[in-house]
C-alpha cells in the first residue's frame, strides 16, 4: 500500500561534471561576440573552443618533437596543456 507523501521511486544522484568560471573580463567581449553572430554565449564559447583544441593538439604535438630532437628526454608539459 502506498503512504501518503512518500514516492517509491528513489532517485539517484548523479556526479556533476566540472564547470570551469570564465573569467569576468571576457564576458562583456563574449557577449558582442555572440550577439554580433546571434547566437548563444554558450554556443559562441563551445565553437572557439572547438576551434581551438585541435591546435592546441598540434602544438603540443610540435615542442614535444622539438624538445626530443634536442636532447632526446621528453619535455615538461605546457601551462594548462596536459602531456600524453
Amino acid at each position: 500500500m502506498r503512504q501518503k507523501g512518500r514516492s517509491s521511486v528513489k532517485i539517484q544522484k548523479t556526479k556533476s561534471m566540472y564547470s570551469p568560471k570564465i573569467s569576468e573580463d571576457l564576458i562583456p567581449r563574449i557577449y558582442r561576440a555572440a550577439k554580433q553572430q546571434k547566437i548563444p554565449m554558450t554556443r559562441w564559447v563551445n565553437r572557439v573552443v572547438e576551434r581551438a583544441l585541435p591546435q592546441t593538439d598540434r602544438i603540443q604535438e610540435v615542442c614535444l618533437t622539438v624538445a626530443n630532437d634536442a636532447d632526446g628526454s621528453p619535455p615538461a608539459p605546457l601551462d594548462g596543456i596536459p602531456s600524453n
